[in-house]
């Protein structure tokens, strides 16, 4: 029950009781017989000496009331109420409130006036029920409403005309990562990004043109970071039209928003996976149909020729071929390995790694002409990496400058150097080979691309560094110039 005072003026509720003589009975009766009102009159010791009702409202008549106490009529609870109100310090010495009453069980709003001259009170009832069960009606509503919207899994979200926070329930702060507090002094604007306010913008101007929509939206959180959320919005306005704001049902779509991204990029990737796959299917046809052929040629020929020192040429041609097969069916080995098995944290010992290499390549004629300097930093001794992996980097730009030296200088060499850093593993390779030209410096790391009539390997060699690379989560840089040789960075993070 209610003790706010009632500020709310009703024509029918007497306001002026110093206007009314006790004794003009007849008039007070006259007014009463037409309203749904009682007023009484108490002494100080709250005991009722008049009443005035309508008989038409109320199975009571005035003399039921005349002679009892304040508590008999309104019982004790309510009697207190009304005695307490007395004690408020009213200086005008009028008090209003709420109360039911207890011979009907209804609502009625009570005015209290004290007539100190007369040492009098008088006590108007007015029935307010039916108003009083639509209040109590819509407030039970509107709680049961804010029950829901609290405890519901989508943010709501209500914004006046200019965007700023007029409502939102505790899902939706959970959403931004604020607390309700701190997004109901924020506008909408200040949770997006300044890349998408024009975007944002556009959003509300069709709401206030009445259009009802639902779009994705990315909002930035307390902490910075996106979070994508599915709105369905539309327009609020007051009774006459006029556009007030819009009421927004908000929900975190962020993890569908992952699973759409990693769909996508896995879809490209089998894109790109579909193409080498023809490229590689094309490419071994030729690159092993080629010196099978030859091989069989020079067989043929062998069986014909009686010279054995001709015979040795074609031996050693034919052998040639086999080494070619050798090393393309190697690279296709890596390009398998690279991509297809996990990784795997092992001890590495990077000498082990290098001097491996480069007993492989000691069959090339050139071998010997090229010398190799190695520079080994302070690598811890449990340093842990992908073995196979780092095996295929280095086996690979090794190869390659061995292949691809400069016969027209002296001193040809391989620098090469590993280092390591707080965060990452870096390893250098520098040569004074052959050399790339520029304008196919941005192609090096496409498949089966030859940055050079003079080769003849299978064009993976630095497609598959790189897919390697890529895979440790590192870095690759190339430089190099025509004729003076080959500079290749690569950065491996430390895990």
């Amino acid at each position: 029950m209610n003790n706010q005072v009632h500020n709310s003026s009703n024509q029918e509720i007497i306001s002026d009781f110093s206007a009314i003589n006790i004794f003009e009975t007849d008039f007070l009766s006259a007014i009463f017989s037409h309203l749904q009102e009682y007023l009484f009159v108490l002494d100080e010791a709250w005991f009722f000496k008049q009443a005035y009702i309508n008989p038409k409202n109320t199975k009571y008549v005035e003399s039921f009331f005349v002679g009892k106490h304040l508590y008999d009529i309104m019982g004790k609870e309510a009697g207190e109420r009304i005695l307490a109100l007395t004690k408020s310090g009213n200086p005008n010495l009028l008090w209003t409130t709420e109360i039911i009453f207890p011979l009907n069980n209804q609502w009625h709003l009570m005015k209290l006036k004290y007539e100190a001259d007369k040492k009098l009170y008088w006590l108007q009832l007015h029935n307010i029920h039916s108003q009083k069960k639509r209040e109590l009606n819509l407030a039970e509503s509107e709680n049961r409403y804010k029950k829901l919207i609290n405890i519901a899994n989508e943010g709501v979200w209500i914004i006046d005309w200019e965007g700023n926070t007029t409502f939102l329930n505790p899902k939706m702060a959970q959403i931004l990562g604020y607390t309700p507090a701190e997004v109901r002094e924020k506008s909408f604007y200040d949770f997006v990004a300044s890349s998408d306010l024009a975007q944002a913008r556009t959003h509300l101007e069709r709401r206030e043109q009445g259009i009802d929509e639902q779009f994705d939206f990315k909002f930035l959180k307390k902490d910075g970071t996106p979070v994508w959320t599915l709105i369905t919005t539309s327009p609020v306005k007051d009774e006459s039209g006029e556009y007030l704001g819009a009421i927004l049902m908000v929900s975190d779509i962020s993890g569908r928003k992952i699973a759409e991204d990693e769909l996508k990029k896995a879809l490209e990737e089998l894109s790109t996976r579909n193409f080498e796959l023809d490229q590689l299917v094309y490419k071994i046809s030729h690159d092993i149909r080629s010196p099978l052929s030859s091989i069989l040629g020079l067989i043929n020929i062998y069986k014909i020729e009686d010279n054995p020192a001709t015979q040795l040429n074609y031996v050693g041609l034919i052998e040639n071929r086999v080494h070619k097969l050798d090393g393309f069916v190697k690279s296709m080995l890596n390009y398998a390995k690279a991509n297809r098995s996990e990784i795997h944290h092992e001890l590495i010992d990077f000498e082990e790694i290098i001097h491996n290499c480069l007993a492989d390549l000691e069959f090339l004629e050139n071998f010997k002409r090229i010398k190799t300097k190695i520079l080994i930093g302070q690598i811890p001794a449990n340093f842990r990496s992908d073995k196979l992996r780092l095996q295929i980097i280095f086996a690979n730009i090794i190869s390659n400058a061995y292949k691809y030296m400069n016969p027209q200088v002296n001193g040809n060499y391989l620098k090469i150097k590993v280092l390591q850093d707080k965060n990452n593993l870096n390893l250098h390779f520098a040569d004074n080979g052959i050399g790339i030209a520029a304008e196919y410096l941005p192609k090096v790391f496409d498949m089966f691309f030859r940055a050079t009539e003079k080769s003849d390997g299978s064009g993976l060699g630095m497609y598959i560094v790189k897919q390697t690379v890529d895979k440790l989560g590192g870095g690759i840089n190339i430089q190099s110039e025509l004729g003076k040789g080959t500079q290749i960075d690569i950065s491996i993070p430390i895990n």
